[in-house]
């Protein structure tokens, strides 16, 4: 007798392994996609948030640069069918400031000068009263020779009809 050679053990089979339904797969492909966008949109809106910080920081410090006026003294203007008294303040830009308060006296006289030549008759409308801002801010850079009046502005303005 011939000995017979031992057979070798057979594994066993495993039991097949069942694909999950169709929609639980569409779930966690939907969820894998939904994970990118999440940590992109995390990351723009932590840039956002670290570029505002940044220019907040940088802009706080700095001063912003406001207008300056001066008010000068009530002025009374004298014609033939009114008598109009007038008080005002020269605006001029921020960086200006110092220059109007040391030519403060100066400015008052030219404006005396100015204002004596305003048709008083022009005070009785709202285009009127511009104009005549318009051409006293006009006439001071232009006597003054400077460009640094930005505007004529009045404080009180009264009118007596004679």
């Amino acid at each position: 007798m011939k000995p017979t050679p031992a057979k070798k053990p057979v594994p066993a089979k495993a039991a097949p392994v069942k694909a999950a339904p169709a929609k639980a797969r569409a779930v966690v492909s939907q969820r894998d996609k939904f994970v990118p966008f999440l940590v992109a949109f995390a990351f723009v809106t932590l840039i956002g948030v670290a570029i505002s910080i940044y220019f907040y920081w940088h802009n706080a410090n700095k001063k912003p640069v406001s207008d300056s006026y001066l008010t000068l003294p009530e002025m009374v203007i004298d014609s033939d069918t009114q008598v109009v008294r007038l008080k005002v303040a020269i605006e001029v830009d921020g960086k200006d400031g110092d220059w109007v308060q040391t030519n403060k006296s100066k400015i008052n006289q030219v404006f005396k000068e100015a204002v004596q030549e305003v048709d008083t008759d022009d005070f009785r409308n709202h285009d009127g009263c511009q104009a005549i801002q318009t051409q006293l801010k006009d006439q001071l850079n232009k006597q003054l020779k400077i460009d640094k009046i930005q505007g004529i502005l009045y404080q009180d303005l009264l009118m007596q009809y004679k």
